[in-house]
């Protein structure tokens, strides 16, 4: 090829590229690649676009750890398409890295759970795979390839010339996911696969095993199940539509319990604001309200109160416990006054007034009560959140209070959240929700997002508007996944 320009000609060999062009194609693929990358931290469906282009090479350089990076970014935000594939991903192993089955059964176990019936073949090779380094060589060998081969090409953003951006296209359809479902279960490696029993630690249900751990004051939850055997419930459930149904929570139908076990989600929603002792709250009735709501749309029968005092909140609590007795989930959120004594968290009802350290555990809720009390429902699963961590309101009376509340162990079965680490406070936000619960909402109405997902996204932004000060906790031993949206 003779190129000529100003300076004269010069010979060049057919396949020659001039200089120029190479660095204006690379500019502009850089660009691309940055504005998919700018989408893809705002868009879980733009990260899993970018994580399939890493890892097929397609208009960026192949990068294993780079393809991983965006995947588990869409996966932690629920895309399920990136949820599967980082099953097959850690199932084979990607590039230089090598596999893990461990990680493969987490995430088969999640995408299994949401319908996929491809995953729940895989899911089962990814537990043969763990147990089986035979196993999991003849995956890491053998099917790599087969995988790669038979995964589609299709992306869910294209490239719009012109306007210069990244624009979502058609979704694809069902019929059009990876590889063949066949392509494992046909061949001689996996003849065994299906005898294999998934191990106890990805199921959901379990049975519970929970004890005492402090002794329950007269005042306390355990002596209203004594004051209330022959009282009719003044508290009701509200429906996901908001509604009162015409039973009260203690003459809920038991065959239906039992009939519903498997999918009964109840809760129990406490906001306290208005302390009639101490100072004033602005958050908790928001907080609570607003909770309830984003519950109701996730299914959960709820029972809300605003402002109680002592003898509603422990009623509340006694009927709420009773119920969870029918079993299915059962999840408790307070947004309010709480404080450790000795070691031992409260939370405060709105007529506390205390004035002695001896007095708290008639005047207030122990925590570790609640946890029994909702301990001998036969829920699979009890989630407890506590936007509770907020200064002690009764300064200089007490000797033994400690700020925040303080570390414990949840019961099996179990989960406990705080809207901060122990021995630390959150403040009072300054718009309409807590600090937490503002981000709390921002992801509990997500479909697909794994709870523990969840929560590891919203430490992240909590500890990032507050400059550290507040980083939320959890404490837990629960088994298999949950969503509050599937």
């Amino acid at each position: 090829v003779r190129i000529c320009n100003s300076d004269g000609c010069i010979d060049r060999p057919k396949d020659y590229v001039p200089p120029d062009s190479i660095v204006n194609q690379k500019t502009l693929k850089d660009s691309k690649i940055e504005a998919l990358e700018e989408l893809a931290e705002k868009d879980p469906t733009a990260a899993y676009d970018l994580g399939l282009r890493y890892f097929r090479g397609e208009g960026v350089l192949q990068n294993s750890y780079q393809s991983i990076k965006w995947m588990r970014a869409a996966a932690e935000r629920g895309n399920l398409k990136a949820q599967m594939a980082l099953g097959r991903l850690y199932l084979t192993g990607l590039g230089e890295m090598g596999s893990d089955p461990g990680e493969a059964e987490r995430w088969l176990m999640i995408t299994s759970n949401r319908g996929d019936k491809e995953a729940k073949e895989l899911l089962k090779a990814a537990t043969k795979a763990r147990m089986s380094k035979q196993m999991r060589y003849q995956l890491e060998n053998r099917w790599r390839s087969n995988f790669y081969n038979n995964w589609h090409y299709n992306y869910p953003y294209h490239w719009q010339w012109g306007v210069n951006q990244w624009t979502p296209i058609q979704p694809i359809r069902p019929s059009t996911v990876p590889y063949p479902r066949s392509s494992l279960s046909n061949d001689k490696l996996s003849d065994d696969i299906s005898s294999i029993p998934l191990t106890n630690n990805i199921e959901l249900t379990q049975s519970q095993n929970i004890s005492a751990t402090s002794t329950i004051d007269s005042h306390n939850i355990t002596n209203y199940r004594d004051n209330n055997q022959h009282k009719p419930s003044t508290s009701t459930i509200l429906n996901s539509e908001g509604m009162a149904p015409d039973t009260a929570v203690s003459s809920v139908d038991t065959e239906k319990k039992a009939d519903q076990s498997d999918t009964r989600r109840i809760a129990l929603v406490i906001g306290n604001g208005a302390y009639q002792h101490t100072g004033k709250l602005l958050n908790p009735v928001n907080d609570a309200h607003d909770i309830a709501q984003a519950l109701k749309r996730s299914n959960f029968q709820v029972i809300l109160k605003i402002d109680a005092s002592l003898e509603v909140m422990g009623d509340a609590i006694y009927q709420f416990g009773e119920s969870l007795k029918g079993g299915g989930i059962g999840l408790f959120y307070y947004s309010g006054h709480g404080i450790q004594v000795k070691g031992e968290n409260y939370l405060l009802p709105v007529d506390t007034n205390l004035m002695r350290e001896d007095e708290i555990k008639r005047k207030a809720i122990s925590v570790s009560d609640l946890l029994e009390k909702m301990g001998e429902g036969k829920s699979h699963l009890n989630l407890v959140f506590l936007d509770a961590c907020r200064n002690n309101p009764f300064p200089g009376r007490t000797r033994g209070m400690n700020r925040g509340l303080s570390n414990m162990n949840a019961p099996n079965g179990t989960l406990l959240v705080f809207s901060t680490n122990p021995d630390n406070v959150a403040e009072d936000g300054k718009g309409r929700n807590g600090t937490y619960t503002r981000h709390l909402l921002n992801y509990i109405d997500q479909p697909g997002l794994e709870i523990g997902m969840m929560l590891r996204q919203i430490r992240t932004k909590v500890k990032e508007e507050t400059g550290g000060k507040q980083v939320p906790w959890e404490n837990g031993s629960i088994e298999g996944v949950f969503y509050f949206q599937e």
